[in-house]
């Protein structure tokens, strides 16, 4: 969802409701996507089930995904 920010998908007006809902959930601590090394690309308090941070994309830290997120931003 980070990557919809730096898209213009959310260029329309009345868009940002949900530009700042994605903000929201991005850094949100109650969900754990937020760290001080990046963007998880799942939020370790999301879902316990599917949480591994070593996994592909269960949770770890992707350099380039934190990239298009920070232009978003």
């Amino acid at each position: 969802m980070g990557a919809l920010l730096d898209s213009t998908m959310l260029f329309a007006p009345g868009s940002e409701a949900f530009v700042d809902a994605i903000v929201h959930a991005l850094l949100d601590r109650d969900r754990g996507m937020a760290t001080p090394w990046g963007v998880r690309t799942l939020g370790s308090r999301q879902s316990y089930d599917h949480y591994r941070p070593d996994a592909y994309h269960n949770g770890s830290i992707w350099p380039f995904d934190n990239h298009v997120i920070a232009r978003g931003f």
